[in-house]
């Protein structure tokens, strides 16, 4: 399986990120030139693994059991350096009819969450 999506050229601030049942299965390219961290290292990983603690109370509801539907939210995220960079999260996750979580999520860079 294919485990990164490639960009078109030029870096980008917006990260693209499939998640079935709360662990990352795809990511693009451009993960490389946002945060300095390789796609293929995100993959297999619970997607909270990379957001910053205070945050966690932010993406908790988009990994509700049961829940399905958009999300969007600043949230905090590691980088390369250890350092921590804000982003846009926004999302859209569906459950299957076996009951199973999967989620598409765009992350972009921004200089400060939105007051």
């Amino acid at each position: 399986m294919k485990s990164t999506i490639k960009g078109r050229g030029k870096p980008s601030t917006v990260v693209y990120c499939v998640l079935h049942e709360g662990r990352v299965t795809l990511v693009s390219s451009a993960s490389l030139d946002v945060s300095g961290i390789a796609p293929e290292a995100f993959v297999g990983t619970p997607v909270t693994d990379n957001v910053h603690p205070d945050d966690l109370a932010r993406v908790a509801k988009f990994l509700e059991p049961g829940w399905a539907g958009s999300f969007s939210e600043p949230v905090r995220l590691r980088d390369a350096d250890g350092g921590w960079s804000w982003r846009m999260m926004r999302g859209v996750r569906t459950i299957d009819a076996d009951g199973r979580p999967s989620a598409v999520l765009r992350f972009k860079k921004i200089d400060e969450p939105p007051s």
